[in-house]
């Protein structure tokens, strides 16, 4: 008896694991299936740049650096390119903004300018897909 539910007990066991790792391999399928390309990636941020948007930031705003965040995590190895063409600190550290800066309709930070979009200006933190949305760029990326 004790023999028989020993191993009734690491069947039930290996049949948790089995199901766990099962598991575990179906959703990172979904994740690897629903995730966008990079290609897809990059597309979105050419576009931007050809429109010429802009993100106007700040270091010490908390909403800019959720934004900044937000935008590595789903740009992956795109975040970089994405920030040496669009995103523009508008602040040193002495509080002192910078020229690119003055002269802009900021009102707030985060600012993304989308010339030619309606709005032209959108405050706060957005997602990609509101931004190429209102720039007039496609983007299928996300979950």
């Amino acid at each position: 008896m004790i023999i028989y539910v020993a191993v009734r007990f690491r069947k039930m066991n290996y049949f948790k694991s089995v199901r766990k790792t099962l598991t575990a391999l179906v959703g990172s399928a979904l994740l690897y299936v629903g995730c966008s390309s990079e290609e897809e990636q990059k597309s979105l941020t050419d576009c931007l740049i050809e429109k010429n948007v802009h993100l106007y930031s700040a270091w010490w705003c908390v909403p800019c650096l959720e934004q900044e965040e937000e935008l590595e995590d789903e740009l992956g190895e795109e975040w970089d390119y994405f920030k040496e063409n669009i995103l523009v600190q508008c602040y040193d550290s002495g509080y002192k903004i910078f020229d690119q800066c003055k002269g802009k309709e900021i009102y707030a930070v985060p600012a993304w300018e989308i010339p030619g979009g309606n709005p032209e200006w959108e405050y706060g933190v957005q997602d990609l897909e509101t931004i190429a949305e209102l720039a007039g760029c496609e983007y299928n990326g996300g979950l």
